[in-house]
């Protein structure tokens, strides 16, 4: 893949001299509306002694800080009690070197946003085994 180069030196780019010490990231099954979705953080860092939980995000579409705030929101929500309380959730969009951070605690907001998504997916599901 020819992104890869580009996306490796972003990569080290955000490491740059931070003292990270890697652990495992928990994971999850969030259900709502009887849809689930797997939370699987790739990162579990310890950077400069707090620890943080990260998804990467490597498309090429920029990350929107909506977008990150949905993702990190539902990683709070599904995740906090797997952690200790000062454990940060994060997502990483790495072709561009940013971290997003969860807002904390997570906005009922947003997850009533997630919420909204997967009552929608539930529908068209539901509508498409109808058709069938």
């Amino acid at each position: 893949m020819q992104s890869y180069p580009q996306v490796i030196l972003s990569y080290k780019k955000w490491w740059g001299k931070r003292q990270l010490d890697w652990f495992n990231p928990p994971s999850a099954i969030y259900t709502s509306n009887g849809v689930s979705v797997s939370i699987n953080p790739e990162l579990g860092l310890g950077i400069n002694g707090v620890p943080h939980v990260i998804k990467l995000y490597f498309k090429a579409d920029q990350l929107k800080k909506t977008g990150a705030d949905l993702i990190t929101t539902l990683m709070e929500s599904s995740l906090s009690s797997s952690v200790g309380p000062d454990t940060q959730f994060a997502v990483l969009d790495v072709r561009r070197s940013r971290l997003f951070l969860a807002k904390h605690p997570a906005s009922p907001t947003l997850l009533a946003m997630v919420k909204a998504e997967l009552a929608y997916v539930a529908e068209i599901w539901a509508g498409t085994e109808e058709a069938a």
